[in-house]
């Protein structure tokens, strides 16, 4: 069976994803560290031997559309002919995308599977992690950075201030 979508950019089963990004990331620096991938990197065309990396996520931005509007992102516009295309999961929802690519699971292994999802007679919003159990007993997937810093190795997430601590911060990075 295949499906016909015209003009859809459909990713190939050997296509990178969301979820190659840190693993060619980790490769990059060192091969040998937890979740490193050669194969990744390679697919990602990022060279070994980094002695650091910055990874820019910005959620419900897309290529086409970052691209569209370099003119008002200098930095961004400064690397543009390193910035690569590659395709998220199914959902593609802020949770699950977003776990995805800190743990490098598939969205069915995390139980991020959407925005919410019913949990005992009600939902369970994934976004802010309400109405249900918290992150670590939710989501069983252990986080690269998790993985990393039980190595030894110094890790940083950026972000606003209200995300701190957040569910879904606890559950995807």
């Amino acid at each position: 069976m295949t499906l016909d979508m015209p003009g859809a950019d459909l990713p190939g089963a050997a296509a990178p994803t969301i979820t190659d990004v840190i693993p060619a990331a980790l490769a990059a620096i060192d091969p040998t560290l937890p979740g490193a991938s050669a194969k990744a990197a390679r697919a990602l065309g990022i060279e070994a031997g980094a002695g650091q990396i910055l990874l820019i996520l910005v959620d419900g931005f897309g290529y086409e559309l970052m691209m569209d509007h370099l003119g008002h992102t200098p930095t961004l516009r400064s690397v543009r002919t390193d910035i690569r295309s590659i395709h998220t999961i199914v959902p593609s929802t802020t949770s699950a995308a977003i776990t995805a690519f800190g743990t490098g699971a598939r969205p069915g292994a995390t139980n991020m599977v959407g925005f919410s999802v019913a949990y005992g007679d009600g939902l369970m919003n994934l976004l802010a992690m309400e109405g249900g159990p918290a992150p670590a007993q939710w989501q069983p997937v252990p986080t690269y950075f998790e993985r990393l810093g039980a190595q030894g190795v110094d890790c940083a997430v950026v972000s606003p201030a209200r995300f701190a601590g957040s569910g879904l911060t606890g559950a995807a990075l």
